[in-house]
Protein backbone atom coordinates (compact mmCIF):
# COMPACT_ATOMS: atom_id res chain seq x y z
CA UNK A 1 0.00 0.00 0.00
CA UNK A 2 1.33 3.51 -1.01
CA UNK A 3 1.27 6.47 1.28
CA UNK A 4 0.70 9.76 -0.36
CA UNK A 5 2.93 12.73 1.96
CA UNK A 6 0.91 16.17 1.04
CA UNK A 7 2.72 18.28 -0.86
CA UNK A 8 4.91 15.39 -2.45
CA UNK A 9 3.30 14.61 -5.48
CA UNK A 10 4.12 15.20 -9.29
CA UNK A 11 0.52 15.77 -10.79
CA UNK A 12 0.28 15.84 -14.98
CA UNK A 13 -0.41 19.73 -14.57
CA UNK A 14 3.23 20.01 -12.90
CA UNK A 15 4.84 18.81 -16.02
CA UNK A 16 5.42 20.86 -19.37
CA UNK A 17 4.72 19.31 -22.42
CA UNK A 18 3.90 21.26 -24.75
CA UNK A 19 6.89 21.78 -27.38
CA UNK A 20 7.00 25.52 -27.75
CA UNK A 21 6.92 26.33 -24.17
CA UNK A 22 9.93 23.93 -24.23
CA UNK A 23 11.30 25.79 -26.69
CA UNK A 24 10.71 29.18 -24.97
CA UNK A 25 12.65 27.76 -22.12
CA UNK A 26 15.47 26.63 -24.05
CA UNK A 27 15.81 30.33 -25.85
CA UNK A 28 14.40 32.55 -23.02
CA UNK A 29 15.60 30.89 -19.63
CA UNK A 30 18.68 31.32 -17.22
CA UNK A 31 20.80 28.37 -18.18
CA UNK A 32 22.81 26.54 -15.56
CA UNK A 33 25.70 24.01 -16.05
CA UNK A 34 26.30 21.55 -13.14
CA UNK A 35 28.56 18.21 -13.42
CA UNK A 36 26.65 15.70 -16.07
CA UNK A 37 23.41 17.87 -16.42
CA UNK A 38 22.21 21.37 -17.06
CA UNK A 39 19.22 23.60 -15.91
CA UNK A 40 17.09 25.98 -17.52
CA UNK A 41 14.67 28.11 -15.14
CA UNK A 42 12.44 30.39 -15.90
CA UNK A 43 9.90 32.51 -13.78
CA UNK A 44 6.26 31.61 -14.00
CA UNK A 45 3.36 31.64 -12.15
CA UNK A 46 3.07 28.37 -10.36
CA UNK A 47 5.82 25.67 -10.36
CA UNK A 48 6.58 23.10 -13.56
CA UNK A 49 9.16 21.05 -14.93
CA UNK A 50 10.10 19.05 -17.69
CA UNK A 51 13.10 16.04 -17.80
CA UNK A 52 14.95 15.96 -21.30
CA UNK A 53 17.75 13.21 -21.95
CA UNK A 54 19.11 13.14 -25.19
CA UNK A 55 19.52 9.59 -26.60
CA UNK A 56 23.32 9.92 -26.88
CA UNK A 57 23.43 10.05 -23.34
CA UNK A 58 22.88 6.01 -23.38
CA UNK A 59 20.15 3.36 -24.08
CA UNK A 60 16.56 3.88 -23.03
CA UNK A 61 16.62 2.17 -19.47
CA UNK A 62 19.48 4.26 -18.52
CA UNK A 63 17.86 7.61 -19.77
CA UNK A 64 14.77 6.22 -18.08
CA UNK A 65 16.46 6.08 -15.05
CA UNK A 66 17.64 9.35 -14.66
CA UNK A 67 14.34 10.91 -15.48
CA UNK A 68 13.17 9.29 -13.06
CA UNK A 69 15.92 10.68 -10.84
CA UNK A 70 14.87 14.27 -11.79
CA UNK A 71 11.37 13.30 -11.22
CA UNK A 72 12.18 12.38 -7.64
CA UNK A 73 14.28 15.30 -6.89
CA UNK A 74 11.94 17.62 -8.33
CA UNK A 75 9.05 15.90 -6.48
CA UNK A 76 10.86 15.62 -3.41
CA UNK A 77 12.47 19.27 -3.32
CA UNK A 78 9.47 21.43 -4.99
CA UNK A 79 10.71 24.61 -2.48
CA UNK A 80 14.04 24.95 -4.84
CA UNK A 81 12.14 25.70 -7.87
CA UNK A 82 9.50 27.98 -6.31
CA UNK A 83 7.30 29.12 -8.91
CA UNK A 84 9.94 28.34 -11.46
CA UNK A 85 9.70 26.74 -15.08
CA UNK A 86 12.59 24.32 -14.98
CA UNK A 87 13.93 22.10 -17.76
CA UNK A 88 16.26 19.16 -16.59
CA UNK A 89 18.46 18.79 -19.50
CA UNK A 90 21.11 16.12 -20.11
CA UNK A 91 22.81 15.85 -23.60
CA UNK A 92 25.00 13.16 -24.38
CA UNK A 93 28.09 15.73 -24.56
CA UNK A 94 28.20 15.59 -20.54
CA UNK A 95 29.48 12.86 -18.42
CA UNK A 96 26.35 11.41 -17.25
CA UNK A 97 28.98 8.26 -15.37
CA UNK A 98 28.81 10.75 -11.91
CA UNK A 99 25.04 10.80 -12.02
CA UNK A 100 22.88 9.64 -9.17
CA UNK A 101 20.16 10.53 -7.43
CA UNK A 102 22.23 11.87 -4.37
CA UNK A 103 25.00 13.90 -6.67
CA UNK A 104 21.78 15.30 -8.93
CA UNK A 105 20.09 16.34 -5.42
CA UNK A 106 23.93 17.69 -4.04
CA UNK A 107 24.46 19.77 -7.66
CA UNK A 108 21.00 21.62 -7.09
CA UNK A 109 21.25 22.34 -3.61
CA UNK A 110 24.36 24.18 -4.25
CA UNK A 111 22.76 26.76 -6.92
CA UNK A 112 20.12 29.14 -6.80
CA UNK A 113 17.91 29.12 -10.07
CA UNK A 114 16.05 32.46 -9.04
Amino acid sequence: QRRHVSGESLSKNEIIRNSDEIRDLFQNGNLIHLRGFSVYGKPALKTRACFIVSKKAGNAVFRNKIKRWFREVFRKNKTLFAELDVMFYVSGKQDTSQLSFHHILDELKMVDLH
